[in-house]
């Protein structure tokens, strides 16, 4: 019984580590601007950077390193040529902005 929880355990550690260290090295494309801030991995990047998750497409943004916007490609297949462009995400720091979202989503 107790050789089963210490791999239970064991396994738990494993997957735990395994996903944080995943999470900590995001990849980062590009350099856009001239000005040169500190990425999450530390090397000198541009205020602009890409940021893509090898793991699911979806999960690739743009971010504003100076400001935190960021945004997500969208692609329009009602128009023609169906092109893609980098639309700005909604950002919600407190709970009076989330109240304001939400009342703005409801409107419309």
């Amino acid at each position: 019984m107790d050789t089963r929880i210490d791999r239970t355990l064991a396994i738990a550690a494993i997957l735990f580590a395994v996903v944080a260290l995943w999470q900590r090295t995001p990849v980062v494309f590009g350099q856009t601007s001239s000005s040169q801030v500190q990425s999450v991995t530390g090397s000198a990047t541009g205020r602009y950077q890409l940021i893509i998750n090898p793991q699911m497409r979806r999960d690739t943004f743009l971010l504003d390193s100076a400001t935190g916007r960021i945004w997500t490609k969208v692609k329009y297949t009602d128009l023609k040529g169906e092109p893609e462009v980098w639309q700005p995400d909604d950002r919600v720091n407190s709970d009076q902005e989330f109240l304001a979202w939400a009342q703005r989503l409801k409107q419309q």
